[in-house]
């Protein structure tokens, strides 16, 4: 049964030929020179290679073609080539038409690989995850919300420091303080953009400082004169002669309304705001009153 066959000897690890002369049969060992591989496999430790599909993937997109041969392990004895999708044609590139041909040691068995480069997409989330004022974290905060209002002690006179935590690490972000914290809301709102790893989708995180003047009592700005408080509906208020602007803010600083000031009195509907306290301010005062 082994005439002109090839055997294994154990336990020595050999291959033999059988044959036979003038009826004798003879076995001829044959020297590991003569014995040549049928494999063209490819392996690598940087890449996923399917062996079932022959697809080598996971190919990031910065690699060139210099790198990607010299990540590829063929098997012993074996060579291979990158070539365009005719597999004809040495490829000078990498992209994902070319064809991986690799010739076992017989030179005769070849096994074909096609490849997957992954294209590498940057992050759209320019979100915080975190937003705090003066290391105190911005109560409320969620990170789909991207305004707040804080009203600061009274007293406060230095803009304070506004940190934050970016949901991406790979996105950035810029701060740029408030100027004025008894200015106008514009002044006084300290604003965080961040852009998102893309560099196209930006969002813009604002805070809205108010100073808690509370503890002045109306009594003491004989300037201005408010009336009737408790107010229902309306309120009035005079001593406006040098006042440009007018500002109603909510009790977290706010601003709900922005009025226009042209005379000496000025006569507000409230009847839309919810009972409550309520904060009145000019360029130089701040007042309060109460809706009932």
């Amino acid at each position: 049964d082994y005439i002109g066959t090839e055997i294994p000897l154990s336990p020595v690890t050999a291959v033999c030929l059988v044959g036979e002369f003038n009826g004798t049969m003879q076995i001829t060992a044959r020297s590991s020179a003569d014995i040549t591989s049928t494999s063209a496999e490819i392996t690598s430790s940087v890449y996923t290679v399917e062996f079932a599909t022959s697809v080598i993937k996971d190919i990031p997109e910065a690699d060139d073609l210099a790198t990607f041969k010299g990540n590829l392990t063929i098997a012993a004895g074996a060579t291979f080539n990158v070539f365009d999708a005719d597999g004809i044609t040495p490829a000078t590139i990498l992209d994902n038409t070319k064809l991986v041909i690799a010739t076992a040691q017989d030179g005769t068995t070849k096994k074909t690989y096609t490849i997957v480069i992954t294209v590498y997409v940057p992050s759209s989330v320019a979100n915080l995850s975190k937003l705090s004022v003066n290391g105190t974290s911005v109560n409320g905060f969620l990170s789909g919300n991207l305004n707040y209002a804080v009203l600061l002690p009274v007293a406060t006179s230095a803009v304070p420091e506004v940190t934050y935590i970016l949901a991406d690490a790979k996105a950035a972000a810029v701060v740029t303080n408030a100027t004025n914290l008894f200015g106008t809301e514009a002044e006084r709102t300290t604003k965080v953009v961040v852009t998102a790893e893309d560099g196209t989708t930006v969002k813009t995180y604002t805070i809205v400082f108010t100073v808690d003047n509370t503890g002045i009592s109306n009594a003491g700005n004989a300037k201005l004169n408010i009336y009737p408080i408790p107010a229902i509906d309306e309120i009035t208020i005079s001593g406006l002669a040098k006042v440009k602007r007018l500002e109603i803010m909510d009790i977290t600083g706010k601003v709900l309304r922005n009025i226009e000031i042209t005379g000496d009195e000025v006569i507000l509907n409230i009847s839309d705001l919810r009972k409550g306290m309520y904060f009145l301010r000019t360029e130089s005062q701040t007042l309060k009153f109460v809706k009932k």
